[in-house]
């Protein structure tokens, strides 16, 4: 991966060496893993990523939104612990999303779900219709994540 990227910074006459790049691990979101404490909340990928897909903009959003919500409480009241900050963030659409993405991952990462013979299976049994692929692949047990995707609305 370094060498490409070192050679598309050649390609833009752009010349910093190797030796200065790092990387780091996103974390996924975890329920064991607290968020927020008297007076800090961690938002987007400080808070964690859903881990089928990896995130992207709609949970950064999501996460914007709910942070803002809480800080307006929080000055309303001046109330700082954000002790109801995981608690807003699960009761959210995303939470829902973060749920279900972390149950197909551990399908998909644990080698109990093969994701393209799922895909198939469903296919071919007439099932894909108008529901989504993740949908699909997390199966009819998630019929309440379903139907509040499809509404757009919290999942609680």
């Amino acid at each position: 991966m370094k060498q490409i990227f070192s050679q598309e910074l050649k390609t833009r006459q752009i010349n910093i060496g190797s030796e200065s790049w790092s990387s780091h691990p996103i974390r996924w979101y975890s329920d064991e893993v607290p968020i927020s404490q008297h007076n800090l909340i961690l938002v987007g990928d400080a808070a964690g990523i859903e881990p089928a897909f990896g995130g992207g903009i709609h949970m950064a959003l999501s996460y914007g939104e709910i942070a803002a919500r809480t800080l307006i409480q929080a000055f309303q009241s001046s109330n700082f612990t954000f002790r109801h900050y995981k608690q807003a963030v699960m009761s959210h659409f995303m939470g829902g999303h973060i749920k279900a993405c972390t149950r197909l991952a551990s399908k998909l990462y644990g080698g109990e779900e093969d994701p393209l013979r799922s895909l198939v299976g469903h296919f071919l049994a007439g099932q894909f219709g108008s529901r989504n692929l993740l949908s699909l692949l997390l199966g009819p047990d998630n019929a309440e994540y379903n139907k509040a995707a499809s509404k757009g609305t919290n999942i609680k």
